[in-house]
């Protein structure tokens, strides 16, 4: 399944953009689905805080799973690198990728602006 969605940068993007998970409710293990929402929370967050878009400015989400994994993406089409360069800023300014890295199984930069995260279905995520 795929849901794509399209959400206002906003202070209240984070809820909207949980919400877009709710399909996936009967096809993702629960504790899958609490991290993913955990996870998409931060980095919509990042995104309205970070990415210096204009308020209004649409967010783009991506959830799609498969047999074996579910992967987020969320696109804001920032000029920013939102990687940190370092641990020490990883841990200094850059914390909700931290709980990104900490609660997915993996994660990185896409190419247009954005950031995807990806989580095994069956298997125990990273923690924190």
């Amino acid at each position: 399944m795929e849901v794509r969605g399209e959400i206002p940068n906003a202070p209240e993007a984070a809820a909207q953009a949980r919400r877009l998970l709710d399909p996936f409710v009967f096809r993702i293990p629960e504790d899958v689905l609490d991290d993913a929402r955990l996870v998409l929370s931060e980095l919509v967050t990042n995104s309205y805080k970070h990415a210096g878009s204009p308020e209004g400015t649409p967010i783009h989400i991506i959830l799609r799973d498969s047999q074996d994994r579910l992967r987020l993406e969320v696109i804001d089409r920032s000029i920013f690198d939102p990687t940190p360069e370092t641990t020490e800023e990883l841990r200094s300014t850059k914390w909700g990728l931290l709980v990104v890295e900490g609660v997915a199984d993996d994660w990185g930069r896409i190419s247009e602006g954005g950031i995807w995260a990806e989580f095994q279905l069956g298997a125990p995520g990273g923690g924190i």
